[in-house]
């Protein structure tokens, strides 16, 4: 059984106890470590570490230097946290464990207006938003303005003509996805309607 102990204070989860206690200590205020000349606390060892001058890792690729090695492959662009079930790759394990919730249907944020789940927290964010009135994106162009970052950047394209989606049976463009995707019912019809008529087209015998 593999138990994941999540953090009070924020979304995190953690494998074990004892990375949950030391995480912990980056909410509390603890600081467990301290510096042998200064005397200065931290909550974490690689941060003591760094400010006491450890010899520090640097990316091989641009030389920037880290604390840390698994900052360093995050910086490098390398995915380790691989999905068991569909095999995306993430750069750290929070990522991992917050797509996962897109298999498992695990929705642990809840709405206190209608109790409405959700996965992300930035989507509970959002969705607020539709009870609040809350629209803190305006359209720069026209003032309107909008509970979510991506309705906007739909919205723009009715400024600027932008049609970044592409039918790949005619070629007509689209502003936005669902547009595409009503269009594509078309084609389907054709489609249907052609196999239809080759089914029910009449076989010539000829008489010799």
């Amino acid at each position: 059984r593999n138990e994941r102990f999540k953090c009070l204070f924020c979304a995190e989860e953690f494998s074990d106890l004892l990375k949950l206690k030391v995480h912990t200590r980056t909410h509390v205020g603890e600081k467990h470590y301290k510096c042998d000349t200064c005397g200065k606390g931290f909550a974490l060892k690689a941060r003591m570490r760094n400010h006491a001058g450890a010899t520090p890792l640097n990316c091989p690729v641009c030389g920037k230097e880290f604390d840390c090695g698994a900052n360093v492959k995050t910086h490098a662009g390398q995915k380790p946290h691989a999905c068991l079930t569909c095999g995306k790759g993430f750069r750290r394990g929070a990522d991992l464990r917050r797509h996962n919730r897109t298999h498992t249907g695990e929705k642990p944020y809840r709405c206190a207006h209608c109790g409405k789940g959700f996965s992300y927290a930035s989507s509970l964010k959002n969705h607020v938003r539709v009870h609040t009135g809350e629209k803190p994106y305006k359209c720069v162009l026209c003032g309107k303005g909008f509970a979510v970052g991506t309705t906007l950047k739909i919205h723009t394209r009715v400024h600027t003509g932008e049609k970044p989606y592409a039918c790949g049976v005619c070629g007509k463009r689209f502003a936005h996805g669902t547009g595409l995707r009503l269009h594509g019912r078309i084609h389907a019809h054709e489609r249907n309607h052609f196999d239809d008529i080759q089914r029910t087209k009449p076989i010539l015998v000829f008489q010799v």
